[in-house]
């Protein structure tokens, strides 16, 4: 039926003339075929009158076992897509099985009680309780041909059925066909040739003048498999009707004479009410989403509908998947007090998203068996809409928690079917056509007023997903409703009889193929860093560094006299080694035959009385030298930084005039030691003469080397003269 307002108070209404259904089989039972390997079978169909009845049987089948129906479309042998009954039941695996002789599916429509069954009759009696592949015997059936929009009853008996007084069984589930406007119904027979796809694009247009009467015409395209249309105009009590035929036409058009019509149905079009763009509050509001989680699609339906709320309205949306932390910690019953408990002492409010998960849910609450969905099993918070359910029933009894809740669902995956009978009393908003009439409802504020007309820009159902956050939420319900259309039983293939399957099933998510991760391990050297340097090579004259010893031609002396350097600052003592506490005997002088060391020669210098010489050895340190070492042990030999300091000492070890002021001056500022202080010029003069040790040292182990690395040592110069 369509129908269009006419001004402010004429109406025009359209109907079609369709054709009611009855039960029928799909191909009126052509393709009826039962038989399965091992068990010979015949099936035939009838009114559900069995002659059986009258008849008692001396043993009777135990009851079907594990009955499901489902609702789904099957072609015909024309091609045309029928919306027919998928029911599956079993035998049970017991004794009574070797007295079943048949089965029976009979379909009952609720609203007119017509019946239609279906009998499958066995040839052969069963051999075993099971079949080959051990599992229980099974049967199908998806042959019966229902109508949209309709309930209908099915139920299933085992042949013979159980005698009259005798142990009873009812075996049977209700199922609802959806309407036309269902993703999978759409494409149907029956919907098409019902009108429900019809799109007329009606045109209404007044006319009159002096030349033509005062009439209303109307245009409109027609639909296809319909052949008459009924066009109704009514105002107030007068009313006017007319019929049309298609006859093959491309546009079909009628008019209305106006003249004897009251002339208050064509009063003028009152004044447009202005729009009132409102601009998002600035308050932060907040929503509760209470959901099910039917389809892993549904669930990301639902994720990209919070990420439009916040980063399109900029309201905070408090969702169980998005607080899982918190969630483990208190526990999901706490979880959900608190959010409502925070919702009630606010103005936020909990929206509730109905879907066929929802429904299905709020059944088992009310004594239907208990639903069990697969993604519930997956998540790591579970079903929390069951326990949602449960806290809000009581507030459904008081009025006055009404304002608090907001029903919707996605029109183009779900449909007011599945909005529970707990919220038949409150508005039921379609997302995304009313999600604009839903946020003003968050924001506490009314759309319309008298002479005002509200509006929030780039919500609305055609220009919500202009935005980031919009274009994945119109993505998201897209994958869903191409899923549906694919999976008509998709509900079902989600629904488990226990967790056990799903924690052996494999996360779709994994199946996807994941590009391969290269791993890179960095070369580590445990030793030290090794650094190269080049040999800079100069091409130039290269030049010989020599150092000779000088000779002196006086052998009688050979004595080397070190003269204490006195330093410029008083105060400063330096010293590479402790002081010695004990006398230092001084090595005696092994005279040096210059016949046999004509290169090794010193100096001699004249010795002073004020400040005796210190002599050392030249050449090899005789034995009593070494004796002496080992009674009186002297400083530590020196190391090659000792060596580079003596060359320094050396060079610096030429004397310096001082005056005698200067001289008292630096002994009153070196502290005195001892407890008589008249005797703290000798205390200056032991560690001048500590020092002169310690040089002696130094220089005895220079000469030792250079003796070594002499000619005449190493026998370069022996091995010359001989030559």
């Amino acid at each position: 039926m369509g129908f269009l307002f006419l001004l402010l108070q004429g109406v025009v209404f359209f109907t079609l003339i369709a054709v009611a259904l009855s039960l029928r089989l799909l191909d009126d039972g052509l393709s009826l075929n039962c038989t399965q390997e091992e068990v010979p079978c015949k099936a035939v169909f009838n009114n559900c009158l069995y002659r059986g009845w009258l008849i008692p049987s001396d043993f009777t089948p135990s009851e079907p076992d594990d009955l499901q129906v489902d609702v789904d479309v099957r072609r015909n042998m024309k091609g045309d897509l029928e919306p027919v009954i998928v029911a599956k039941w079993k035998a049970k695996d017991d004794g009574s099985i070797s007295h079943l002789n048949g089965t029976e599916l009979s379909v009952m429509k609720a609203s007119t009680n017509q019946m239609l069954c279906v009998h499958f009759t066995f040839l052969q009696p069963f051999k075993t309780m099971r079949n080959l592949a051990g599992e229980k015997w099974s049967f199908f059936l998806d042959a019966v041909v229902v109508d949209p929009d309709r309930t209908y009853v099915v139920t299933v008996s085992n042949l013979p059925k159980p005698n009259l007084k005798h142990s009873s069984y009812n075996v049977h589930t209700n199922v609802d066909v959806p309407g036309c406007d269902h993703p999978s119904m759409i494409s149907t027979t029956v919907c098409i040739e019902r009108g429900e796809t019809w799109q007329p694009n009606i045109s209404v247009v007044r006319t009159r003048g002096l030349d033509v009467v005062d009439g209303l015409y109307v245009q409109f395209f027609p639909g296809e498999n319909v052949e008459r249309y009924n066009i109704f105009m009514k105002c107030n009590r007068d009313s006017s009707m007319k019929t049309l035929y298609h006859e093959n036409q491309t546009l079909l058009n009628v008019t209305f004479d106006l003249e004897n019509w009251s002339r208050s149905c064509f009063a003028e079009k009152p004044p447009t009410k202005p729009l009132l763009e409102t601009p998002f509050p600035h308050g932060q509001r907040s929503v509760l989403i209470i959901y099910s989680k039917d389809h892993p699609l549904y669930t990301e339906m639902v994720l990209k509908l919070c990420a439009f709320l916040r980063a399109k309205c900029g309201t905070d949306v408090v969702l169980d998947l998005l607080d899982t932390a918190w969630l483990g910690t208190i526990g999901r019953m706490q979880w959900i007090e608190q959010k409502k408990r925070y919702i009630e002492q606010s103005s936020n409010k909990i929206l509730i998203l109905c879907s066929r998960g929802v429904q299905a849910k709020w059944g088992a609450i009310c004594g239907e068996p208990r639903v069990l969905l697969r993604e519930d099993v997956r998540s790591p918070v579970g079903d929390m809409l069951t326990l949602a359910l449960q806290l809000i029933t009581p507030d459904m009894q008081r009025p006055a928690s009404y304002g608090k809740y907001l029903v919707a669902f996605f029109d183009d995956v779900s449909s007011e079917r599945d909005v529970p009978s707990l919220f038949d009393i409150a508005v039921k908003y379609r997302l995304m056509k009313h999600f604009e009439e839903l946020y003003f409802r968050i924001l506490d504020v009314e759309k319309y007023e008298p002479g005002v007309e509200r509006c929030i820009k780039d919500i609305g159902m055609d220009e919500y997903f202009n935005c980031p956050s919009g274009e994945a939420l119109k993505t998201a319900i897209e994958a869903f409703q191409l899923h549906q259309i694919k999976n008509p039983n998709w509900f079902e293939k989600e629904c488990v009889n226990s967790e056990d399957e799903v924690r052996g099933e494999t996360d779709p998510l994994l199946k996807q193929p994941i590009a391969p991760i290269y791993e890179k391990t960095a070369i580590i050297n445990n030793g030290p860093p090794i650094l190269i340097q080049d040999v800079n090579i100069r091409s130039g004259t290269p030049s010989i560094c020599t150092v000779t010893p000088q000779i002196h031609n006086n052998p009688e002396q050979s004595v080397m006299v070190v003269s204490p350097r006195v330093h410029s600052k008083p105060g400063e003592v330096l010293s590479s080694h402790p002081a010695l506490a004990y006398p230092i005997e001084m090595p005696s002088v092994v005279p040096v035959n210059p016949l046999l060391y004509p290169c090794l020669q010193v100096e001699s210098l004249p010795v002073e009385t004020a400040c005796p010489p210190v002599v050392f050895p030249v050449g090899e340190p005789s034995d009593l030298c070494l004796g002496n070492n080992r009674k009186n042990p002297t400083a530590p030999p020196p190391s090659m930084e000792d060596s580079f300091l003596l060359d320094q000492e050396m060079n610096m070890s030429a004397p310096v005039e001082m005056e005698e002021s200067e001289m008292e001056g630096a002994s009153e500022m070196r502290p005195s030691r001892g407890s008589d202080q008249g005797y703290s010029s000798r205390n200056s003069v032991d560690k001048e003469e500590l020092k002169l040790q310690l040089d002696l040292s130094l220089l005895t182990k220079l000469q030792t080397q250079l003796l070594l690395n002499s000619p005449i040592s190493s026998g370069f110069y022996n091995n010359s003269t001989e030559s």
